[in-house]
Order: structure tokens, then C-alpha cells, then sequence
């Protein structure tokens, strides 16, 4: 996630996670199953304890909007993958691939 961080400009952050913290015209952009809000808090959520200046537009946004910035519960579960990808069966053809006829 750092890598991530790393690479948002603090200054359109503050715009964006503003807006999507407080819904509105983003949220309409949106399919019915985004929530810009949710995503907003969890990038704030990962970015608070940065000593840079997303760091500090973190903790702004947290002070501003301290309901609204922090991330449900289920955002925060970590995700289990049910087996890794290296483990996957390889069947030497594509699984898209059709069947030829004899």
C-alpha cells in the first residue's frame, strides 16, 4: 500500500477524498455497487500515520470529517484468497480455448 500512497499527489488528494467523503456528483458516476466514500476512508485510513503531506491531509480529513473518514469494519478485513494462484491445476491450453473437432 505504501508503493501506492507513494504515487497520490497530496494536493488532488484533498480535493478527491474530500468529495467522495461527502458523496454528491462522484457518487452518481458511480455503478450502483461503488462506494467513493468507503475508499476514500480506507486510503486515509492507510495514509495517517505518514510524516509527509498526505499525512497530513489524512489527518486533516480525519479532524474535518472523523464519522465519514473511518473505514467500516468489513473494509478492514484482510482478504483470504481461497488457494494461491501458483497452485492452480495447469492444463496446458487456455481455458477460453475450443475444442477442436477430430
Amino acid at each position: 500500500m505504501t508503493r501506492i500512497l507513494d504515487q497520490i499527489d497530496p494536493a488532488r488528494a484533498t480535493e478527491g477524498w474530500r468529495k467522495a467523503l461527502l458523496g454528491g456528483e462522484a457518487q452518481r458516476k458511480h455503478n450502483k455497487d461503488a462506494n467513493p466514500r468507503e475508499a476514500a476512508a480506507l486510503l486515509i485510513h492507510y495514509a495517517i500515520d505518514r510524516v509527509d503531506a498526505l499525512g497530513d491531509v489524512a489527518r486533516s480529513l480525519r479532524r474535518e470529517y472523523p464519522k465519514r473518514s473511518t473505514p467500516s469494519a468489513k473494509m478492514l478485513e484482510p482478504i483470504v484468497w481461497p488457494e494461491s494462484f501458483d497452485d492452480a491445476l495447469v492444463t496446458g491450453k487456455p481455458s477460453n480455448a475450443v475444442p477442436r473437432e477430430a
